[in-house]
């Protein structure tokens, strides 16, 4: 219908150079992700749909629109996003020509719990059709509302969020009203989102219809002075609901509440409210703005540190819009016209020509009453339009200007009709005539105000010519509260004088945009306002049609502001739009629409599409961010100077790459085209009011308050921004917007779609129109008609750092959290990690193992991958938090100045509530399962994919033409490259184009009934809707993510495209546990075929909904999140720490091998000559980095992998099925064999968790387990073989028999008399036997044996030390005691030995003589004698008659002098003894001198003492050690002169015996004894950390004498050692290798 001047960037041939042939990747046809080629060190990243699900509500099954979105970043874990849009899920039908509206938009929120990577959504409680009673309960069900509008989300606390918006039912009078509704986000749950529906409140409602609540903005601070406390009860998702007790910060809401009478808008004021109850409760609505002025667009701002509050509108010059001008004011006011130029009846009218075609004031062509065109004086003259003509281009002009056409839309199609018959120069007669004339006249009474919207000029009233003159101008306003709300100073002027505002207003052919103000605070109580106003751009700064910038200003006190400047000025034609401004660590963040890359080519004063030329593309429009330091006139951008910081294209789209080689180019497939009909039943577009950009808004300090997150040294901040995209719209071939068609849908849920036509689920009265694709034309064209959605993009410097799963209690086992650091630059760089807060009564360690903390590691990351570090904690305070910080290092491992840096929290909100699952509470797991090891053998691309047959991938709407394939052909073969987003051809025309006023549509019905539109139908065929968007969605080509250049090996870049294939195999690893975990991925190929590359990648996965033709499908959408170029082929398969990912529970990854030609090898290979990854024999392995809480339990020390086996791998299998059995103190010995593996050499350990009988070890060299076993019993154990590649395990068992008698006289004189053991306190009689014991080894008493019985009373055994006078004797001193019940022993004698388990074994050394006493207690007890003479001549027995009083002592039992006894025990493996071959030493046990009163070895020497490798004192045999286990050896030494010392040390052996070293440490007063003073000398170590010795597989523990030989020569010492202890400390659980903490002697 109409014309604007244009030129297009279609055709334009680039030849790509050699940096160019860098983005062609391997494929004759591939899809790249399209971003800016500027440099910028702000990072876009992938573009998510947000929309997911096809199930109703809780998905999109109906490929609807949704727009209008905003977004907030949960305090309590930044992974948590929450987001909100205008949603028109409920509608399942086309609109009605009625005007009747089938369902109607609600507002929807999306959450997700994965920083944005993946989605679910569904509608707002209290939807019309919501059959909750969670959702009736909601004011809104109970108010009826049927529709929902303007979200608007910001973060609060506690994970609190707030989601503004309004609710309203279309009719004459519309009720309306605003909302807040309050969610938090419970970060309790890892498995799935967490954030849960606390309730809605109104805080402003009109039921009468003559207002209208319009656009509220919200804002939150932080909890300040005696904030509220509010019991918050959340709904999750399953129904149950869970307290929460808060401290509410303040939020606030200002919006437009507009006044009219339900058709026309007099005025609009800016409103306020405000609650302090977490939005329980809602202060009385104040008004903002200054009496009798139009405002909208409000956005609220809490300053940090003061919690003032800045309010901030649009207030809009006092014109009504909503109004139409007589013919007569477009012929005075050409300037006024929205359009340059307008084609009416095949006549071309522009601004120049306005006398021409509309008649002088007073013409009565104009208002008069001449009947009919023709009878005129110009009725011969074809070039003078007549008077229908003229009311007919009035009519128009007043449309695209804003006025309401629904009272004249037919007639503006039958007037054109009428003068396409009879034009200029004809002369129609009779009914023709009259009925010309009736259409002249109706439109004139439209123009003149009597039907429609009415008069300009009569709404204004008497002060009409001041109104429309601008009494009151365009303006950004702005208040500002300092008391929380309750009073605001004076409105002034945030905006310059020469304020030029770019909007537009609804027509079918142009979006509606209004310059409306966003608003934030920086760190230092600095305000920022940012506005889109025309006459700052370069090259058109023409004030009322050049080109729109989004500019920016500032203040200090809300008064004065600094004047507005451009923030990204790219000294390109194209405008820019709808700016969201937001702060966070020191910097500003701007995100704004940008149309410098719009495919049409057309930079005109407005953003329309009137063209009807096939060929033309629509606009197309982008998302762009910049970044500035916080200051009075941040620098955003500046293309004149060398820029560090540009403007970062945001928005993404899918390329074809076409050719091979230096001719390659490429073309975009997929573009945001703004206007799209798809609104008011296909005839006008609509593209939201606004978009939005969040960070984390809030954290803790170190005293656990509540701060806004401004703090700079936190690191770089992560954004998220979301905006409304049309990419995934595909328009109707035929250009008919109105036969929308929803997909076939399974109402039922049984997954079959249900036959159609069928019932709207909304409207039963209504029946959906069948999809059925053999209709022609096909209306399987017509299912993606409506599918405008809303895209997200993770924004970050370079760093993004954070911990999944970041909320669990401490203290009773050790939690594993993950950090998840991503580089997400273009080059490679090292990040360290450093633990920087320890938590009480507890550790926060990088290793799992370790007995002091590892609090730092570095880790190298590649460009566009990442890494994931496991982080051990435990603490005595379930809710301690700590803080991970990461730092870019540079080639000298120095932190970079002003480098990279980013913070992370684990607990960061002691007030969330536990994790939703109970196990986790008392176990974490972490297993990894594999599933569906798919190996693809197919060449993936072909060159052939672009031939004839394939050319049905571009959808024919992408021009509406089907002319289109020759085009593409003809630019295939022109190597025309169509990418304008990387390449930025100077192909635009810097002409600056006729100014005109074009007066948006503030005020039309879209205010009323806001997101949708009435149904009114206008005529399509008057426009041809050339859309520019390619059905592009088969994810096996057109994954951006899987085939983004960027993430691909460089070097095959250059290769021939022609000549290029791949091969691919991928693996899906799931997390099976219950707590989020990281993995490594290992390869192992055994002989890498010649001339090729290689690349390990690993994809997250979601799922957006789709159609294929009638059918709704799922498509799978992969984003990158490992990529490792060349990575090592034949790595460890047990390593858990080389390329690593992450995995929540319940969550899977794809992981991917890719194998392509290496171009620098002297013949690259050729994948299409390998069948499969099977001939190459390529296993794979999944090992989780932390052992499991049971297997620490276990004695575990290290992960179990899972693996993907080669196909013709040999399976390594242990033979040994079985074992011979042992005795305790013999010497024993087990060969165990295995076959298969790799053929490398195996090496035997036992699996984590498993121990030997004490004193066996497994001997890796002999293949055999062998040593003295010392304990009985039968031990159950897990032997390990490992190769180079796999691990085998074997459940295997060894009984030990009963420990050795050491000492025994069995021989029973059963015809002697029985010795009395009488628990009589003055009379009774005490018995006792001395042993001595001859063990070969020092071992542990544990069982007596002796003929004793208790008719009465119970037995007392005591082991008691012998003196060294009175016949060796009890001495009196007691080792231990225990009493033995009657019930237990024999009540008469038994003429047998009767065993006695001693409760606590005792500790023998050899020739240590100790004693046997009985008594009893409570009775009697005897005990049968031994034979006449002495039978054990290493002792005696005695008896002590009267023990009591008066005592008489010990007597020697004669002449049966000794007792029947045997005593039973278990050699330790820790015999002590003297070196003989020291130096001058002379060794001696000391009976007479110990530091607790115990014997002590005594080291006497002359001269200098020995050396470590011939030690003074020693065990005598090795002991078996793991050198992943950290051990501690202490000893106490006394020097009674002084001046030498003495310290415990470790001699170290190879398996097969060798000496390997030693190692020592020094005590409290070093290697020095002081004089007569015990001291205690210990060492920690662990010999895997150390490395000289991590293959020492024995040691021996030692004392040393002199080890400074310092001594003077000649001059005798003497040193006591006492307490030496060798135990192990880490892993706490599992056994030592002795069975008590310490030895004394």
């Amino acid at each position: 219908m109409g014309t604007i001047r244009w030129h297009s960037a279609i055709g334009t041939s680039v030849r790509l150079s050699a940096v160019s042939t860098f983005l062609i990747c391997i494929a004759q046809a591939l899809v790249i992700s399209a971003a800016s080629a500027e440099e910028s060190s702000l990072i876009a990243g992938q573009n998510i749909n947000m929309v997911s699900g096809t199930r109703w509500p809780d998905g999109d099954p109906f490929l609807q629109r949704q727009n209008e979105p905003s977004i907030a970043v949960s305090s309590r874990n930044e992974l948590n996003l929450f987001a909100g849009s205008n949603d028109y899920r409920t509608v399942d039908l086309p609109g009605l020509r009625d005007g009747k509206t089938i369902g109607d938009s609600w507002v929807s929120f999306y959450r997700s719990n994965t920083g944005g990577a993946r989605w679910t959504s569904t509608l707002l409680p209290g939807y019309p059709q919501d059959p909750s009673e969670l959702g009736q309960q909601s004011p809104l069900w109970q108010a009826g509302f049927e529709a929902s509008a303007d979200p608007v989300i910001r973060a609060g606390t506690h994970g609190l969020f707030y989601y503004s918006g309004i609710a309203f039912t279309r009719s004459e009078h519309s009720p309306s009203a605003g909302f807040v509704a309050t969610f938090m986000d419970l970060n309790n749950d890892e498995r799935k989102t967490s954030i849960g529906y606390v309730r809605t409140t109104l805080f402003d409602q009109n039921a009468d219809g003559l207002s209208f609540i319009d656009k509220p903005w919200t804002a939150v601070d932080r909890p300040r002075g005696n904030a509220t406390v509010k019991v918050l009860d959340v709904h999750k998702d399953d129904g149950e609901v869970i307290q929460q007790t808060v401290e509410c910060g303040n939020v606030y809401v200002a919006y437009a509440r507009i006044q009219g009478d339900g058709t026309k808008a007099v005025s609009s004021q800016i409103m306020f409210v405000h609650s302090t109850d977490c939005g329980a409760t809602w202060s009385a609505p104040r008004e903002l703005s200054l009496p009798g002025t139009i405002n909208q667009g409000a956005s609220v701002a809490v300053d940090p540190l003061s919690g003032d509050i800045f309010v901030a509108w649009r207030q809009f010059k006092n014109a009504t819009l909503n109004c139409t001008q007589k013919a007569n004011y477009w012929r005075n006011n050409p300037e006024a016209w929205p359009v340059d130029q307008i084609e009416l009846a095949d006549m071309l009218v522009t601004t120049e020509d306005a006398g021409k075609y509309i008649s002088e004031v007073g013409d009565p062509y104009d208002d008069g009453d001449i009947e009919v065109a023709g009878d005129s004086e110009y009725s011969d003259d074809a070039e003078r339009p007549t008077g229908v003509f003229r009311q007919l281009l009035a009519a128009w002009l007043n449309v695209l200007s804003g006025a309401d056409p629904t009272a004249v839309e037919p007639r503006l199609e039958q007037t054109e009709a009428w003068l396409i018959e009879n034009p200029p120069g004809t002369r129609p007669k009779f009914d023709v005539k009259r009925a010309g004339n009736d259409l002249r006249k109706f439109l004139r009474d439209f123009n003149k105000g009597k039907i429609g919207p009415g008069s300009c000029e009569e709404l204004a009233g008497e002060d009409g010519d001041a109104l429309l003159s601008g009494l009151n101008p365009d303006a950004i306003k702005v208040v500002k509260s300092t008391d929380g709300g309750a009073t605001f100073s004076v409105p002034v002027d945030a905006s310059d004088a020469n304020y030029l505002p770019f909007e537009q207003g609804t027509t079918p052919f142009s979006f509606r945009t209004a310059s409306y103000p966003t608003m934030t605070f920086d760190g230092e109580g600095r305000a920022y306002i940012a506005y889109a106003t025309r006459g700052l751009a370069i090259p058109d700064s023409d004030p009322v049609g050049g080109d729109s910038r989004i500019v920016i200003t500032a203040s200090n006190n809300g008064a004065n502001w600094t004047p507005a400047y451009a923030v990204d000025e790219s000294q390109r034609p194209g405008h820019q739009f709808q700016p969201a401004l937001t702060f966070s660590r020191g910097k500003l963040f701007l995100l704004y629409y940008d149309m410098r890359e719009d495919i049409s080519g057309v930079f005109d004063r407005f953003i329309v599409d009137l063209s009807e030329d096939p060929m033309v593309p629509r606009h197309s429009t982008d998302v762009r961010v910049a970044y500035a330091d916080a200051g009075d006139m941040p620098v955003f951008t500046d293309y004149t100077v060398l820029d560090i910081n540009p403007s970062t294209q945001t928005s993404r789209y899918p390329f074809m790459l076409f050719g091979d080689g230096a001719t390659a180019f490429s073309q975009q497939m997929k573009y945001n085209p703004p206007n799209l009909p798809m609104f008011k039943g296909g005839t006008v577009p609509f593209f939201g009011d606004y978009i939005d950009i969040a960070a984390l808004q809030f954290v803790k300090d170190s005293n656990g308050i509540w701060q806004f997150d401004i703090d700079p040294s936190a690191g770089a901040p992560v954004l998220h921004a979301v905006w409304t995209d049309n990419r995934d719209v595909i328009g109707p071939p035929d250009g008919d917007w109105e036969s929308y068609v929803p997909p076939a849908y399974d109402v039922d849920g049984d997954g079959i779609p249900d036959p159609e036509p069928r019932e709207s689920l909304f409207d039963p009265l209504k029946t959906v129109p069948a999809c059925n694709p053999d209709e022609t034309p096909s209306v399987v064209d017509r299912t993606k008609m409506r599918n405008q959605n809303i895209y997200t993009s993770r924004v970050t410097q370079g760093l993004a750092a954070a911990i999944p799963g970041n909320n669990r209690p401490l203290g009773e086992i050790q939690r594993v959290f993950v950090g998840f650091v991503q580089n997400t630059t273009d080059t490679d760089k090292t990040f360290r990690l450093k633990i920087l807060t320890q938590p009480v009564g507890g550790k926060a360690s990088f290793d799992q193992f370790a007995e002091t903390p590892v609090t730092q590691i570095d880790e190298a990351i590649e460009r566009l991958s990442s890494i994931a570090r496991s982080i051990y904690v435990s603490s005595s305070d379930p809710d301690a938090t700590i803080n991970v910080r990461v730092t870019e290092l540079g080639g000298d491992r120095l932190p970079i100045a002003n480098g990279l840096a980013a913070t992370m929290w684990i607990n960061a909100d002691a007030s969330a509530p536990e994790p939703n699952a109970d196990d986790i509470l008392s176990e974490e797991t972490y297993t990894p399962a594999i599933f569906n090891p798919a190996i693809f053998n197919e060449n993936i691309f072909s060159t052939a994919l672009l031939g004839e047959d394939e050319i049905g991938i571009f959808s024919p709407a992408i021009f509406n033409s089907s002319e289109y394939g020759e085009f593409l052909m003809a630019a295939l073969t022109q190597q025309a490259l169509l990418n304008p987003a990387i390449f930025n051809p100077a192909i635009f025309n810097p002409a600056i184009f006729n100014p005109a006023i074009f007066n948006p549509a503030i005020f039309n019905p879209a205010i009323f009934n806001p997101a949708i539109f009435n149904p009114a139908i206008f005529n399509p065929a008057i426009f041809n809707p050339a859309i520019f968007n390619v059905d592009v969605e088969n994810p096996a080509i057109f994954n951006p993510a899987i085939f983004n250049p960027a993430i691909f090996n460089p070097a095959i870049f250059n290769t021939t495209m022609s000549d290029t294939t791949f091969v691919e195999t991928s693996v899906v690893v799931e997390n099976q546990g219950n707590a989020t975990a990281a993995y490594s991925v290992n390869l192992d190929l055994e002989d890498p075929p010649e001339g090729f590359l290689y690349q390990l990648m690993v994809f997250r996965t979601y799922l957006t909904p789709i159609a294929e033709g009638c059918d709704l499908r799922e498509q799978v959408i992969q984003e990158a999140i490992v990529n490792e170029l060349m990575p090592d082929m034949n790595g460890n398969l047990l390593d858990p720490d080389s390329t690593t990912f992450y995995v929540a529970p319940g969550d899977h990854v794809v992981v991917s091998v890719r194998i392509v030609p290496d171009p620098f090898a002297p013949v690259p290979g050729d994948p299409s000559t390998i069948d499969s990854f099977t001939e190459l024999d390529l296993s794979q392995s999944i090992v989780s980095q932390a052992v499991d809480t049971q297997g620490l339990a276990d004695g575990e020390t290290k992960p179990t992998p899972v693996y993907v086996w080669a196909p013709s791998a040999t399976t390594l299998t242990i033979d040994t099925t079985s074992l011979p059995d042992g005795q305790a103190g013999k010497p024993y010995f087990a060969s165990v064999s295995a076959s298969g593996g790799d053929g490398s050499e195996i090496t035997w350990s036992l699996a984590p968790g498993s121990v030997l009988p004490l004193g066996l070890m497994v001997d890796s060299n002999n293949r055999a387990i062998t040593g003295t076993p010392i304990s009985q019993g039968t031990y159950n154990f897990v032997l390990r073989a490992q190769d180079n590649d796999q691990v085998a395990d074997r459940l295997l068992s060894i009984a030990i028999s009963a420990s050795l008698v050491d000492q025994s006289q069995p021989n029973i004189d059963t015809l002697a008399g029985n010795l009395t053991i009488d628990g009589d306190p003055v009379s009774g009689q005490k018995v006792a036997q001395v042993v001595t014991p001859l063990t070969a080894s020092m071992g542990m008493l544990t069982e007596i044996r002796l003929p004793v019985w208790c008719p009465t009373g119970d037995l007392i055994i005591e082991l008691q030390a012998v003196g060294l006078s009175n016949y060796l004797a009890p001495d009196g001193t007691v080792l231990s005691s225990q009493i033995i019940p009657n019930s237990s022993i024999s009540n008469g004698p038994t003429n047998t030995l009767n065993n006695i388990t001693l409760a606590t074994s005792q500790p023998l050394l050899q020739t240590e003589r100790f004693a046997i006493v009985l008594s009893s207690i409570g009775g009697t007890c005897a005990i049968q004698q031994g034979p006449l003479g002495d039978p054990y001549s290493y002792s005696s027995s005695y008896f002590d008659q009267a023990p009591f009083d008066p005592p008489t002592g010990w007597t020697r039992h004669v002449p049966r002098d000794d007792l029947p006894f045997e005593t039973l025990v278990t050699p330790t493996n820790l015999n002590w003894r003297p070196n003989n071959n020291a130096t001058d030493g002379v060794f001696a046990w000391s009976q007479t001198f110990g530091r607790t009163d115990n014997f002590s070895i005594r080291i006497q020497a002359s001269s200098r003492s020995v050396t470590l490798s011939n030690p003074g004192w020693a065990t005598l045999d090795t002991i078996p050690i793991d050198p992943t286990a950290t051990y501690e050896a202490s000893v106490w030494t006394y020097t009674p002169d002084g001046g030498v010392g003495h310290i415990p040390a470790i001699q170290m052996y190879l398996a097969d015996g060798t000496f390997h070293g030693a190692i020592g440490a020094t005590g409290p007063s070093g290697y020095t004894d002081p004089t007569g003073v015990w001291v205690q000398k210990s060492f920690t170590f662990r010999l895997a950390d150390l490395p000289c010795c991590g293959s020492v597989a024995r040691v021996r523990f030692i004392a040393v004498q002199d080890i400074e030989d310092f001594h003077s020569t000649g001059s005798p010492t003497t040193v006591f050692f006492d307490d030496a202890m060798l135990r192990t400390i880490a892993p706490v659980v599992g056994p030592n290798l002795v069975p008590r903490p310490s030895f004394d002697f």
